[in-house]
């Protein structure tokens, strides 16, 4: 009766003993990483897509870098599937193309546009390519005049959940 009634406190203090410590391994875990996942979230990396913040700060960088020529596209956001291995875990990275074709003076304010996106821009992109094509053989000299071409396309990265379900905190 004795042994029996030992064995059962022991086993369950087995099983709080191992509870407590999944809990406090969770804590750990939680604690290392939360900041980073809040400091994400508010970067516009989890969550929902930023689209109308990447077109404003997009319009807005145009304009103060005085970009002779500024059009982009958007496609619809499509899950990110990487050529390496990745274990997201229950999360889903998704991706959405946007389409720049820009007239420029030189090559100078392709890279002065992308540094106002990277400064300003909510969320996080990649270079998926970029080609850079001269307009003529004579040079312009015209704040407003065309030199070259880009044609650029970038991935908006976003992470949710596979379920579906809004990730809250």
């Amino acid at each position: 009766q004795k042994a029996r009634l030992f064995k059962e406190q022991e086993a369950q203090f087995r099983d709080i003993s191992r509870r407590y410590s999944v809990f406090n391994e969770k804590r750990q875990i939680l604690k290392l990483h939360y900041p980073r996942f809040v400091k994400f979230h508010d970067q516009g990396i989890i969550g929902q897509e930023q689209r109308l913040n990447w077109v404003e700060t997009l319009k807005s960088a145009g304009a103060k870098l005085k970009i002779p020529s500024l059009r982009y596209e958007i496609d619809l956001r499509q899950p990110y599937t990487p050529e390496f291995s990745l274990s997201a875990g229950p999360y889903q990275i998704y991706t959405s193309t946007m389409r720049l074709d820009l007239g420029m003076l030189h090559e100078g304010d392709l890279v002065r546009l992308l540094q106002e996106l990277d400064k300003n821009a909510a969320g996080l992109y990649s270079i998926k390519e970029c080609s850079l094509k001269r307009l003529g053989a004579q040079l312009r000299h015209d704040p407003n005049g065309q030199n070259l071409s880009a044609e650029c396309r970038l991935l908006w990265y976003t992470i949710h959940l596979s379920s579906g379900d809004e990730i809250v905190f």
